[in-house]
């Protein structure tokens, strides 16, 4: 039978255990937000083929004019827009001209051309249907980054000859320097063609009022949790402010971007050179988030996330363990949670905050082995 004390230390750490899994979610939803768009789920891919099978559909003779045939079916319809949209991913401008050529197309059917050859790097296409007229919507550039890492920036340079540029907003309605932070090139045009790095989402704003401004870290945010170290310092270079969010967190509180891959050892380390300049660019090491998606401490997030250097380096340069927040504190997480290793560098942390000397020493102290 449990005693009184093992059932409390139970229902505490389950308590630890569903705080920790709801701001995991909270952080992973931001996270995607800030990331990689996603394809349309089935629901919506089968709601925009009904939509194209009336705007792709109706037979025109040479002079212009709908022919008296009768209506396609609903086979035919399909087939014709597979046929269009094959066209547009891997076939000639040409070969898309001589379709639109047969059929009446409207506004949509062109975006929907337009967006499938810049997913498929299709340049040639997406240059002829612009010409046509396709509209630019708001998922229209996020498409590009479905394509090939090296060919983006030429497919974002035509976008932008038609009008697009890095502040319009995207299907979550911010602008989409934050989903590029991964690749240094593209943010390096991005800046080029005049990308503010706090023009974003307001801090407290969210997608449902697209309420954008000039205080926004959603940039900042992304590449401490996602991008290297020089993408960090371009946008520092162009003017990123750490006030307007929580980019320590974040970097703290990394995942490894591929979560699915063999974990390395790399991945829980590569974060500290971006938290030594965040730190450098006057970031707290105690700071308490204040917001839903970040409502803790950097040493919390690190240690949710597993990552003992990151909580070692933060331990370091004084970060209080014990600093409780409405999870409770990182010391009782990793104690609870931790791995041994965890366990060892947050008991000589709290030594070493406790009796003024270094984590290092402590740790040393903590794990010398014993005589004989």
């Amino acid at each position: 039978m449990q005693s009184a004390a093992q059932y409390q230390q139970q229902l505490q750490r389950l308590r630890m255990i569903e705080a920790q899994q709801r701001a995991l979610q909270a952080m992973a939803a931001r996270q995607r937000a800030n990331g990689d768009p996603t394809e349309p789920s089935g629901d919506n891919n089968n709601i925009r083929d009904m939509q194209l099978q009336q705007d792709i559909r109706t037979p025109v003779n040479h002079q212009g004019n709908h022919t008296a045939n009768p209506a396609p079916s609903i086979s035919d319809q399909k087939h014709r827009i597979i046929t269009f949209q094959s066209a547009c991913q891997i076939g000639t401008a040409a070969a898309v001209e001589s379709i639109l050529s047969s059929t009446s197309h409207s506004p949509k059917a062109l975006n929907f051309g337009l967006e499938t050859a810049l997913s498929a790097s299709n340049i040639e296409v997406a240059q002829y249907l612009l010409s046509l007229g396709a509209p630019i919507t708001r998922s229209t550039a996020e498409k590009i980054l479905a394509a090939p890492a090296h060919h983006q920036i030429d497919l974002f340079k035509l976008l932008s000859s038609y009008g697009w540029n890095p502040h319009h907003p995207g299907t979550n309605g911010a602008p989409l320097l934050p989903k590029v932070v991964t690749n240094t090139a593209l943010v390096r045009w991005f800046l080029g063609k005049g990308a503010n790095p706090n023009f974003g989402m307001e801090r407290h704003g969210s997608a449902a009022n697209d309420k954008l401004g000039y205080d926004s870290c959603a940039a900042l945010e992304s590449a401490c949790a996602k991008g290297d170290l020089e993408t960090v310092c371009m946008l520092f270079d162009a003017g990123a402010h750490i006030r307007f969010g929580y980019p320590l967190h974040y970097a703290a509180g990394a995942l490894p971007i591929d979560p699915r891959g063999p974990p390395r050892a790399e991945a829980y380390t590569d974060r500290i050179p971006i938290m030594e300049i965040l730190l450098a660019q006057g970031a707290d090491v105690n700071q308490k988030g204040e917001t839903e998606l970040v409502a803790h401490h950097p040493i919390m997030y690190a240690v949710m996330a597993g990552a003992v250097e990151r909580v070692q380096w933060l331990l370091e340069r004084g970060a209080d363990p014990e600093a409780r927040g409405s999870w409770g504190s990182a010391a009782e997480h990793a104690f609870l949670m931790g791995s041994e290793e965890m366990k060892a560098v947050m008991e000589a942390g709290i030594r070493a905050r406790r009796s003024g000397g270094s984590v290092g020493e402590a740790l040393a102290i903590r794990l010398k082995p014993s005589a004989g």
